[in-house]
């Protein structure tokens, strides 16, 4: 067991603490700091009465990198997970980096003032990191995160190349507002309003933003939503991934619905040399061409069930695997 020092009392911040709570062979102390106290205190008592574990709560600057670094040399923390602002995250990785400990995050860096987000600025790191002898592990969240893990068990396992990926994250459900998000809504409204780009014939493509749509007949009965071509930072390393070569895109479902059940599917046609299938897998001929044209590939998709492929994922995610695209 390992302390753990968690940064961020929103709503992503609850869950993680609450997840990390209900595995104390993995965790040890638990220690959720925020710059407001109050923020903490509040999930610490939500997580005694769910899981009967007691965590520790604190304040502090995360824009601070040397009160971030006293609070975990305080704590005996030996992972900090960044579930702040993505604004904060180099500041974190210069705290963990001075208080010599591993770094985690669900989101790449974004600058303060500018509606961009790229992964260069946190790659930059990785010599200091290595240096060190530390693990920086990025966007390790759902997209991106488990999106990136999916795609890299597929090629690693089932399939000998992958030359198109569609990533297709829809939250269904409605509880009757206009507009909800499931994380800050200030990032959430700069993704959707950003520049769309897609990784196809060695290059990135922009397109205008949400001006790309259709409607997704999800599984698991969630529903059929209207999607939108969105741009999301795991297109960067997943490049990486599949090469030069191909067709990468992401497309989100009904931002402007509100936000309840989630299934993802990641679609992968399979090409000419693959014949490995995915054990999870169901064929879905409609999801092989989900915002192009509306006719099908002449190869069928392969659709991956979230939930049946996340079982045989877990024992891999706590392995180092760079941003999940090694």
């Amino acid at each position: 067991m390992q302390n753990i020092l968690i940064i961020g009392a929103g709503g992503v911040g609850s869950v993680v603490a609450h997840k990390c709570a209900m595995l104390p062979e993995t965790f040890g102390e638990i220690t959720l700091a925020s710059r407001t106290l109050s923020k903490c205190d509040a999930i610490a008592a939500s997580v005694k009465k769910r899981t009967g574990r007691t965590i520790a709560t604190a304040k502090v600057d995360a824009d601070n990198a040397d009160e971030t670094a006293a609070l975990i040399s305080k704590t005996g923390a030996k992972l900090l997970i960044n579930v702040a602002l993505p604004y904060q995250d180099l500041n974190l990785m210069d705290a963990c980096l001075k208080a010599g400990i591993d770094y985690m995050d669900t989101a790449n860096y974004e600058p303060l003032d500018v509606a961009k987000f790229e992964y260069s600025w946190q790659w930059a790191y990785q010599e200091k990191f290595e240096k060190a002898g530390l693990s920086a592990l990025l966007g390790s969240g759902f997209d991106p995160g488990v999106t990136n893990v999916f795609t890299a068990w597929a090629l690693k396992h089932h399939f000998d190349e992958i030359h198109t990926l569609d990533i297709i994250d829809v939250n269904g459900g409605d509880h009757g507002h206009a507009f909800a998000t499931n994380f800050n809504p200030e990032i959430n409204i700069r993704e959707v309003t950003a520049e769309c780009r897609h990784w196809e014939d060695g290059k990135f493509v922009e397109t205008a933003p949400m001006s790309k749509h259709q409607p997704f007949t999800c599984p698991q009965e969630v529903g059929t939503y209207e999607i939108y071509r969105m741009y999301h930072e795991e297109l960067e390393s997943l490049v990486k991934l599949l090469g030069q070569r191909g067709r990468i895109r992401g497309e989100s479902g009904t931002f402007m619905q509100p936000f309840g059940r989630a299934e993802t599917a990641v679609t992968v046609p399979a090409h000419a040399g693959t014949n490995r299938a995915a054990p999870g897998a169901c064929h879905r001929p409609e999801t092989g061409n989900p915002l192009g044209d509306h006719h099908a590939d002449v190869s069928p998709a392969l659709t991956f069930d979230a939930y049946t492929m996340r079982r045989q994922l877990r024992r891999y995610a706590g392995q180092q695997i760079g941003d999940h695209s090694e």
